[in-house]
């Protein structure tokens, strides 16, 4: 358990990484010039995703660990099904949609 506690980082910096790729991706394919593709961005994701991270901490204390992994496993797969089909609409959408 110790290890997977260790990786928990690697996962909020690949959040990160993957977030500025995606939102580069949308700007260019809708031909978006004036899209802010800034590091205030990447560095706002991170903060929503540390803030996250120390909240699903107590959420878990209070509703149990299996049951929060449960309840945040099955929106992940919502958010990101949304994510895809629907992020690639404008470059406002998918910054909005990757804050939630």
């Amino acid at each position: 358990m110790g290890g997977a506690w260790l990786a928990m980082p690697f996962t909020l910096l690949h959040g990160r990484q993957w977030g500025v790729a995606f939102l580069a991706y949308v700007a260019a394919s809708n031909g978006n010039k004036e899209a802010v593709l800034s590091p205030a961005v990447a560095v706002t994701l991170g903060l929503i995703g540390t803030f996250a991270s120390l909240l699903g901490n107590e959420a878990a204390i209070r509703m149990g660990r299996r049951r929060l992994a449960h309840t945040a496993i099955f929106a992940s797969v919502i958010l990101g099904g949304t994510i895809g089909f629907l992020g690639t609409a404008s470059y406002p959408v998918a910054v909005g949609l990757m804050l939630i």
